[in-house]
């Protein structure tokens, strides 16, 4: 049996697959943001999906810069208590199989772009809106190689903003178009929010954020994943609106949201296990 974790800012998803095929269930719950009880946590749910199996290898994708090497997270906005704790090493002393570190973002491009909205491209554009804000390219249904992973949530979209506590830069993506910046920026939570004016400067800042991921990475589609792909209807056009205008350089290409929802990490787990010799 396989494990696959996926541990967001918001939730925290475990799921097992005995085939690398196939999903069998899913057990999800709110993220614990301190690390003591949030591993407890996730024991618990493991033990429960897997019962008496016995676990060959586990994935775990979470939202931050990591350090593989060491089987920790360096820096994450949203989980501080996470970071540099010896997660990979907690899960390996316990289910004695190879545990593997990944970002949750990554995951879930990989997810959509083997099983979902990308399936048929070949590069394959990514962003996960939920509390934060995360990217990925994908490239041949891998992700793309880099050397210190993708954070597009931390660029600089307007350079006399405020500064962004999680990350402490002034301006970035992600104090514009993110869960924990719509209820600060407009004092009120998006799923509560029908002001058009608001999503329309969501909308304009978030197609600024996708322009320049655009004359970066090339991809063939541009994916819109995350808790806000639930609510595209809202931001969705007038985005593509505003990058069709803007982006002059490129012809225009697909921009569209999620197909697999909050499922993608666990079947971007699945195929990354499935490629891993174990």
């Amino acid at each position: 049996m396989y494990i696959l974790l996926d541990i967001g800012g918001t939730s925290t998803r475990v799921a097992s697959s005995k085939n690398l095929k196939t999903i069998a269930k899913i057990e999800k719950f709110p993220t614990e943001k301190n690390f003591t009880p949030g591993i407890e946590k996730v024991h618990m749910s493991i033990k429960k999906i897997a019962q008496d199996n016995k676990i060959t290898a586990i994935v775990l994708g979470i939202a931050g810069i990591h350090d593989k090497k060491a089987g920790k997270i360096l820096a994450s906005p949203n989980l501080h208590s996470w970071v540099n704790k010896p997660i990979v090493a907690n899960l390996k002393k316990t289910y004695h199989c190879p545990v593997f570190l990944e970002n949750d973002t990554d995951l879930g491009g990989l997810g959509e772009a083997v099983f979902g909205a990308g399936k048929k491209y070949t590069i394959v554009g990514y962003y996960a809106i939920g509390t934060g804000l995360g990217g990925v390219r994908i490239v041949n249904k891998r992700i793309d190689i880099s050397s210190q992973g993708f954070e597009p949530g931390h660029q600089i979209i307007k350079p006399d903003g405020k500064k962004w506590p999680p990350c402490g830069q002034v301006g970035c993506l992600e104090s514009l178009v993110s869960g924990t910046a719509f209820y600060k920026n407009y004092g009120i939570q998006p799923e509560n929010c029908k002001n058009k004016k608001i999503w329309n400067d969501f909308s304009k800042y978030l197609a600024q954020g996708i322009i320049n991921a655009l004359v970066l990475w090339s991809p063939d589609i541009f994916i819109i994943g995350g808790g806000f792909s639930e609510r595209s209807r809202l931001f969705l056009n007038q985005t593509k609106e505003y990058v069709k205008k803007n982006l002059l350089v490129f012809k225009s290409l697909p921009i569209i949201k999620s197909k697999l929802g909050d499922k993608a990490g666990l079947y971007g787990g699945l195929h990354f296990l499935k490629t891993r010799k174990i």
